[in-house]
């Protein structure tokens, strides 16, 4: 186990890791009446990347919580390895792929 740590220590070191995320409480309820809509809502969100040379660790991860009933569930959204060569990209994992919002307008 020592070993182990002893060979991974440089990549920790050398590594770049950025983080970003937000918490944001919501409460939801009708005009009418007051009365609470009960809808999940994404309490937490947070994206960590750890990068080493050509490689790069990302994740996106969302807590998501619904007050009627106290449930909360951990939602990993992305997950993935990234390797850049020369001659391109790969990435093996879960990845959130958009399509058809390319040009913007």
């Amino acid at each position: 186990m020592k070993r182990m740590i002893l060979l991974l220590l440089p990549f920790a070191v050398f590594a770049q890791i950025q983080y970003s995320g937000s918490v944001s409480p919501t409460y939801l309820m009708r005009i009418s009446n007051g009365s609470e809509i009960s809808l999940p809502f994404r309490l937490v969100d947070l994206q960590m990347s750890y990068s080493y040379g050509n490689f790069e660790l990302k994740t996106n991860t969302a807590l998501e919580a619904r007050r009627k009933g106290n449930e909360v569930a951990l939602d990993f959204r992305e997950a993935y390895l990234a390797w850049y060569p020369s001659f391109g990209e790969v990435k093996i994992g879960k990845m959130i792929h958009t399509w058809g919002a390319g040009c913007g307008w």
